[in-house]
């Protein structure tokens, strides 16, 4: 028996050893250059504030598209806008300009709002392990998209 116990107190011993000596793992790097957003078309996955996290169950129902051009295109569910974006190196903008309002038999009006109303909000974005984060000003929350393939 006091083998088994000085065999276990070591194993123990040996595993806390190794715990302690590993390295925390850094985190991905950020993009920030408008070309690697720019002409892609982005599906909203959801969004995080200081208050709640939500996730969208079907980010093709809510996209977003950055023209080279400077127009903005976005689904909101079953509707459809447009409107401007600027964008420099981590900063972006959006103006609205037109905006559908119909009524969608299986969608929420209230998340078709929300999205439009977090997109004019968003003051700066980056890429990271491949998603798109767009970020409101002042610990807002951040939108986190998916790229959409044909």
């Amino acid at each position: 028996m006091q083998r088994s116990v000085l065999m276990l107190s070591a194993v123990l011993l040996f595993s806390l050893t190794g715990c302690a000596t590993s390295r925390p793992v850094p985190p991905a790097p950020r993009y920030t250059a408008p070309d690697l957003v720019v002409d892609k078309l982005w599906g909203w996955e959801g969004t995080e504030t200081p208050v709640e996290l939500f996730e969208i169950s079907d980010p093709k129902r809510f996209t977003l598209r950055l023209k080279p051009d400077g127009t903005a295109l976005a689904n909101f569910d079953c509707n459809h806008g447009s409107g401007t974006y600027r964008i420099s190196a981590g900063k972006l903008t959006f103006s609205a300009e037109r905006i559908t309002r119909i009524s969608c038999p299986t969608g929420d009006p209230r998340l078709a709002l929300q999205f439009g109303n977090q997109l004019l909000a968003i003051a700066g974005f980056y890429l990271q392990n491949g998603k798109l984060y767009l970020e409101m000003p002042m610990d807002g929350g951040t939108m986190q998209f998916q790229e959409l393939h044909h």
